[in-house]
């Protein structure tokens, strides 16, 4: 009598994600992660690792959620992850730069908040799939990258940084309803909005910019907040969909002649009359009223 041994095979993910979550593992200290189990488990088992899920097949990684893990080191590359719908490593203690992500066409979510990491932003050319970016409060410098193109985007987080640099243009981005580049050293004007026909929250407070805020006829914004920075020229009409006391205007230099009531901004920031806390700048010789 013999007996017939049947082998059931699992196709499991290419060696090539494996080695990219190994690299993870490697270079973020995974020994000392909070949750690491069953990471270096035999090939085929690699979508049982906590914070990686796969595909239905089980054959691709599509997304990495490693947040709030005590991860510290830094990223490996991700480009082997060529399936990779969404990273999520926020609130840990990440040092270094952001790898490259420009591979990663399959890319919605990018979440790297409240870390350690530095150098430039990474170019975001043709992630024309990616919805959410947030890479703030860390030690980020350089410029924002280009956006032009990102038409899925709906949020982009990159405030509590030291970007430099202007801000790009965002007249493609029909979908983006939060844009937050406050507490940075970004410098030149604010872009047109006009055509931004879902944004919601525009926060640029506290940096270095110049020049007017655009039109804002058509936008539909809760909050606007460009305080805290270098602008001139007139107020725009403030939208009547702002929410109030969410907004902040001042202080910026704008002309003594703008400095007139306005129910709308009064109820929009909060402030009567909204200029009072540009009352401390003194611009073209003169103090406000």
């Amino acid at each position: 009598m013999s007996l017939t041994v049947v082998s059931i095979a699992h196709a499991g993910i290419p060696a090539s994600e494996r080695d990219v979550l190994q690299a993870i593992y490697t270079g973020t200290d995974g020994a000392n992660w909070y949750n690491n189990a069953n990471w270096n488990g035999a090939a085929g088992t690699e979508c049982t690792w906590y914070g990686v899920y796969c595909n239905v097949g089980q054959t691709h990684v599509t997304l990495i959620q490693l947040s709030a893990d005590n991860l510290t080191g830094s990223l490996p590359a991700l480009d082997g992850l060529t399936e990779l719908t969404g990273f999520k490593a926020g609130l840990n203690q990440i040092g270094g730069s952001i790898p490259a992500l420009d591979q990663l066409s399959k890319l919605e979510i990018f979440d790297v908040n409240r870390n350690q990491l530095s150098g430039m932003i990474p170019s975001l050319a043709g992630l024309s799939l990616l919805s959410d970016f947030e890479v703030w409060s860390n030690q980020l410098d350089g410029p924002l990258p280009a956006l032009a193109g990102l038409t899925n985007l709906g949020g982009f987080y990159a405030h509590n940084n030291k970007l430099t640099g202007s801000i790009p243009n965002l007249a493609s981005l029909v979908n983006l309803t939060e844009f937050h580049v406050y507490n940075n050293k970004l410098t030149g004007p604010i872009p047109p909005l006009a055509g931004l026909v879902a944004l919601s929250e525009f926060e640029v407070d506290n940096n270095q910019l110049t020049g007017s805020i655009p039109d804002l006829t058509g936008v539909p914004l809760t909050i606007l907040r460009v305080g805290g920075n270098g602008l001139t020229g007139g107020l725009p009409a403030a939208p009547n969909t702002l929410q109030p006391g969410a907004s902040s205007v001042c202080v910026n230099f704008f002309p003594q002649s703008s400095y007139s009531a306005d129910a709308s901004w009064d109820v929009a920031t909060g402030i009567s009359p909204w200029y009072t806390p540009c009352n401390v700048v003194f611009a073209d010789g003169f103090q406000g009223p």
